[in-house]
Formats: structure tokens, C-alpha cells, sequence
């Protein structure tokens, strides 16, 4: 095994071996799992909407969507904010629903809304079903970084295969319950109050300027990388390169000195 590789594969094990002493006991309420106890305030509901929404296709994904589909790829810079904006407008409706009706998923609030447990069972079952591409989505960008930094293609399996039996691993530990928690969902309801996503919602189609960096850097890889590079990879080949390149100027000069002496 390689040194990369065994770092990489430690610093797996130690993101799971720091996860699972976080269940210190079972939750007695479902909404202090599902929500937080709906008691989270803006820097945290931040960090939550953030790894939500920005994902591996924010940084992998959308520099391999410039690299192959040129200008197409700035559709994701007013998407985002646009929804933003309409949750502004919602947020306080749906947090004070949800807090006054106990609602934890959005299935729970069109069964509620609509007097109809099938239409809050269908909500259900949807949303688990388009959440599975989200996950595979992040174990393709986990094998996609270790065979890259490995060199080793077999290496991004592995870790694949590794990280999608950590996730089980610890659904299971945790004795999670099944149901759809959109992106934008957990984070309104897990809020103390409704002005903590609304504020929020006014700064976070600012941050979504950072899709910018990925673009550039795919736009960039039109004029480097040759015609037929796997696009899933451009951000991690530049970045490869980069440092490749980096590491041999710095030892040109002293491999000149030496020469000399």
C-alpha cells in the first residue's frame, strides 16, 4: 500500500471513528435527530444549508460541466439564488407550520396540508428515491479524489466501496428513520426562529459566487487538457498538475547547485 493511499484510508476510518461516538444515546425525540431540537441558530443553520447544497458536483461536477459543455454551465449561478429568494419570502410561513403542527419532513406537511396520507406517502417515497443519485454523486467524487491522489484507479473502488459501507454503517448505528429530507427542508425547520433562515437566505445567493472558481478552472482546462479527458476528473488533473509542476521548480535550483558542487 502506498503512502497516499494508507493516509487516505485512515483519514477515512478517523472521520467514522469521530461519527459514531456522536450517538451517545438514542433520541427519545424524533425531531431532536431530524431537526436538531429546532434549536439551531445562524452559524450553524449555515454550515448545514452550505453542505447541502454545495456538494461534490459543486467543485468536481461543475468544473467538468464548463470543460464539456462550455457556456451551459452558467446556468447553476442564478438557480440557486433564485430559490433563495422564494424561500425568503416562505420561510416564515413554513418554519411557524412546522413548529405549531410538529412537522419534521415535507412529507409531513403535505399529508397535513392536503388531508392526504398518500400524497405525504408518495412525497416520502419520491424523495428517497432521487436522494440515492445525490449519494452516489458523493461516493463517485470520493473514489474520483483517492484514485486521483493515489494513482491508482483500483485504490478510488476501494474507497468507494469503503465509504458506501461506513454510510450504511452508521445510518444503522445511529437506528435513523426512512425519510425525505430535502436540502432546503432541514435547515428551515432545525432554525430557533424564523429569522434565522430568512436572514440566512439573504447572504446565501452571495456565496453562491464561489461556483465561479470551479468554472474558471473548466473553462481553463479547454486549452490545456487534450479533447477526450474525463471531465468527472479536470478540476483534480489541473490541480495534479499544478502541484507536479510546482514540486519541479522548486527543485530545479537545487538540482543546479548540486550539479555545480
Amino acid at each position: 500500500m502506498t503512502t497516499p493511499l494508507a493516509f487516505t484510508f485512515a483519514g477515512i476510518v478517523l472521520i467514522g471513528v469521530l461519527g459514531f461516538p456522536g450517538r451517545r444515546r438514542p433520541a427519545t425525540d424524533l425531531a431532536e435527530w431530524a431537526v436538531g431540537g429546532r434549536r439551531f441558530g445562524a452559524v450553524t443553520m449555515w454550515f448545514l444549508q452550505a453542505g447541502e447544497v454545495f456538494t461534490t458536483f459543486t467543485f468536481l461536477g461543475m468544473a467538468g460541466l464548463a470543460f464539456s459543455g462550455g457556456v451551459a454551465a452558467m446556468y447553476a449561478l442564478p438557480y440557486v439564488p433564485i430559490g433563495y429568494v422564494v424561500l425568503f419570502f416562505l420561510a416564515k410561513r413554513l418554519w411557524t407550520l412546522g413548529r405549531a403542527r410538529g412537522y419534521l419532513t415535507q412529507g409531513d406537511f403535505l399529508e397535513d396540508r392536503y388531508a392526504s396520507p398518500a400524497l405525504g406517502t408518495m412525497a416520502a417515497v419520491l424523495g428517497v428515491l432521487f436522494v440515492l443519485p445525490y449519494l452516489q454523486l458523493q461516493i463517485t467524487g470520493l473514489g474520483l479524489i483517492v484514485a486521483l491522489v493515489t494513482g491508482d484507479a483500483a485504490s478510488g473502488t476501494l474507497s468507494m466501496v469503503v465509504g458506501s459501507v461506513g454510510v450504511v454503517a452508521f445510518v444503522l448505528w445511529a437506528r435513523m428513520a426512512l425519510m425525505t429530507l430535502p436540502p432546503a427542508w432541514p435547515a428551515l425547520m432545525s432554525a430557533r426562529d424564523p429569522k434565522v433562515p430568512r436572514r440566512n437566505y439573504t447572504w446565501m445567493p452571495i456565496y453562491s459566487l464561489c461556483l465561479l472558481l470551479p468554472m474558471t478552472i473548466g473553462f481553463a482546462a479547454l486549452v490545456v487538457l487534450p479533447p477526450g479527458t474525463d471531465p468527472n476528473g479536470v478540476l483534480l488533473t489541473l490541480s495534479r498538475d499544478a502541484l507536479t509542476f510546482a514540486g519541479s521548480v522548486q527543485l530545479a535550483p537545487a538540482n543546479g547547485v548540486s550539479e555545480v558542487v
